[in-house]
Parts: C-alpha cells; structure tokens; sequence
C-alpha cells in the first residue's frame, strides 16, 4: 500500500465552505486513487503554506501566480485549472474586484492581502495604485473587512473570492465594485516533481466530469479542468 503524499486546497477556503471542499476532495482522492496515485484521506491544513508548496513530495496543492513567478515555479509544475463560474471570464482565468465603501472614497490607503498575491498586490501596481502605507491583512476575506470597518478605502479581492463570499449575509456589506482588471491566467493547481501532472489532471479531469452537479454549484465551479500553460506562471 502506497503512503500517502501531501495534499491541500488552500486558497479559497472560506468561512463556510470548508465541508464542500472536504467533498470535493474525497471524489478528487478516490480518482487518483484508481489512477494509482497516493491521494490522503483528508487534505492537509499547513501553517507554512510556501514550506508545504516545496515539499518535494507533494501530490497536489493550489497556489497564485506571483509565488510561482517569484521562484515557486523551481519547485512544483503546473497541472491545470478550475473553470471558475465568474462573469465575463474564460475557462481558467481569473480576475480582481477593486472594492470600496459605498460611502467612502474610490482611492486611498490600501488593504492587501500580502505581497505575493496576484490577484490583491500585484495588480495594484498597473492601475496606478501604490500600496505603500497599505494594510497587509493576510487574507482576502480580511482585507473586505478592513474596509467595511474603515481601516482601509480599497482593495483588490480575488474575483472568486468575492463570488463565494456573496454568498454568505452580510460578508459583502456596505461595499460597492468600483473596478475590475482584465482576466489573467487562474489560480493553478500545482504538483511537486515526484509526480506527472499529466497523469493527474487526466485523473482529476475525470473526477471533475463525474462530481455532483450540486456540489460544483455550491462552489461556484463549472465542470471542465483546464490545461495551462506553465509559460504562464514563470518569471
């Protein structure tokens, strides 16, 4: 019997979801399993997401695309990518929704989630914006609350995660969209070197055409894995 390898989800488990993506999960697992594939019962909570991401042997994780272009991409390679129900959006991209009060400013002092993240610090810099003096609040879903309470004027929020956090009362309140950035490459879903990642997105591409239609919904995922292109993700 093989012992199984590290595996996470880690980047969109919010407040709520975080028995859906358990579900998501055991499909995933049971897939990779027939496919020969060492999958965990259950996916690892790491502290230190950057040790877990070079752990020479990871199965599978998900990471953004500023780790990967800051040095992550020596480490791991790109497996694909989950078509995200976002509007305006192709299979396998993403974007951010710039977010403010709806009585307060559309400029300002920044809330960020950290410095390498794409979708909520590595942006600001193209539309002009500079987070010098910004709050680094360590999670999209705090970087909302900082604004709601008036911490901070904007933000850049993964557009997933504003999808998902629409979801849930009163995570969205008092908040306007006052922007959105052109949709770049998504989240990818990464391997260590001890793994072809051909052979697991074939499994997880499988898993993905046979999960409940409910379960996809309830998470805001349509039903294709994308193929990327590991270009994408490179300095």
């Amino acid at each position: 019997m093989k012992v199984s390898a590290p595996a996470s989800l880690p980047m969109y488990a919010l407040p709520g979801t975080g028995p859906y993506w358990a579900a998501l999960w055991a499909h995933f697992a049971a897939h990779l399993r027939a496919a020969g594939l060492p999958a965990p019962g259950v996916l690892h909570q790491p502290a230190d997401l950057h040790r877990h991401w070079r752990d020479p042997r990871l199965l599978l994780s998900q990471t953004c695309a500023r780790p990967m272009k800051l040095g992550l991409h020596a480490f791991v390679r790109p497996v694909a990518a989950f078509h995200y129900d976002l509007p305006g959006c192709g299979a396998g991209q993403y974007y951010s929704t710039l977010i403010a009060r709806v009585d307060g400013p559309a400029s300002g002092r920044v809330a960020y989630n950290g410095p390498d993240s794409q979708s909520g610090f590595g942006v600001l810099g193209p539309l002009g914006i500079d987070p010098t003096g910004g709050v680094c609040t360590g999670a999209h879903v705090a970087s909302v609350r900082a604004v709601q309470r008036g911490v901070a004027d904007i933000a850049a929020i993964d557009s997933y995660t504003w999808r998902l956090l629409g979801r849930q009362p009163g995570a969205r309140a008092g908040l306007r969209v006052i922007a959105v950035t052109p949709p770049t490459p998504g989240t990818p879903l990464i391997t260590g070197p001890r793994f072809d990642p051909e052979d697991l997105r074939a499994a997880l591409a499988r898993a993905m055409a046979e999960a409940p239609r409910a379960l996809l919904r309830r998470l805001a995922l349509r039903r294709a894995l994308v193929a990327v292109d590991p270009d994408d993700y490179r300095p």
